[in-house]
């Protein structure tokens, strides 16, 4: 099992906590199949980019093998692109996205009413009012600097957006890679996307917020739901991208979370249902993932 940061920090200043590994620069970003190593690589990313300082994150970029050669942000919702720093014809262009880092966002997160969506389906409003204040600037930088090659990617509300603009941009998108993501929209949103892209929907252990917003099969087709192949990571170094993984459910969630605040009866640190949401976890675990995975 893994030592991690128990704090709220990891959790409410994510850019406090970043620990970084070097990967490669071989990393096969362009496949569309699930890859664990550039699984790890795209959640370093969606770490790095919860860094507000320029070049503190153009740094962190490079110490991975990556560069960041654009970015924006508004109302402290932003997206980096990033490129493998030894560029060729065929480097893929990585979109990262922020996730939940300001209370305005939670104002965003909280409106999850679904509302008609360009790309077919509904979404959260939400999510569409927050991508609509990314959503020009992402068309000026692709105008201007065009991608041959997409991956798209991001942590909890960053990854809602990478899967609305993967929806949305008109240039092909390889692979979409989402850390602690919560449901972006509806069922005709879902296949939609997929019917675009492939979806990598990565889940740590009881992350809480990947079971928002509530699922309730009796509104069919109106009812939130996930795009892509679930793949459940565990801090015992163990990863399931079948089908029928094993994900979490809200009853095991609350179950664990009371055994942790009886054990601890303190608010010191989060329950474990709001801890394994934190960056560095997708970090640490998706590490931990792959050095198992490379001694077997």
């Amino acid at each position: 099992m893994l030592d991690t940061p128990q704090d709220w920090d990891c959790l409410l200043r994510p850019e406090k906590a970043v620990e970084l590994s070097p990967i490669g620069s071989d990393i096969e970003l362009a496949g569309e199949q699930f890859c664990l190593r550039t699984a790890l690589q795209l959640a370093q990313l969606s770490h790095i980019v919860y860094v507000r300082d320029l070049d503190q994150r153009r740094q962190l970029a490079r110490d991975v093998g990556m560069l960041e050669t654009a970015a924006f942000s508004m109302w402290e919702l932003h997206w980096s692109r990033f490129e493998i720093d030894n560029e060729t014809p065929n480097t893929p262009t990585v979109l990262c996205f922020r996730g939940s880092c300001d209370p305005r966002h939670w104002v965003l997160n909280v409106n999850a009413l679904l509302v008609d969506w360009p790309g077919g389906g509904k979404v959260h409003m939400g999510f569409q009012q927050a991508y609509s204040k990314l959503k020009q600037s992402l068309q000026d930088e692709l105008n201007e600097r065009p991608a041959t090659t997409l991956i798209i990617t991001g942590h909890s509300l960053g990854a809602a957006l990478a899967q609305l603009a993967a929806s949305d941009l008109d240039i092909p998108c390889r692979g979409v890679y989402t850390f602690g993501s919560p449901r972006p929209g509806n069922g005709d949103f879902r296949d939609a996307l997929e019917a675009q892209s492939r979806v990598h929907r990565i889940v740590h252990g009881h992350d809480l917020f990947t079971q928002l917003p509530q699922h309730w099969k009796r509104l069919n087709r109106h009812a939130f739901v996930h795009p892509g192949q679930p793949v459940r990571i565990s801090s015992d170094g163990t990863f399931d991208q079948s089908a029928d993984a094993p994900l979490p459910t809200p009853e095991q969630m609350l179950q664990q979370s009371l055994e942790a605040i009886k054990s601890t009866p303190s608010l010191s640190r989060p329950v474990p249902a709001l801890l394994d949401h934190a960056p560095i976890h997708y970090v640490r675990v998706l590490r931990h993932c792959l050095s198992r995975m490379d001694r077997l």
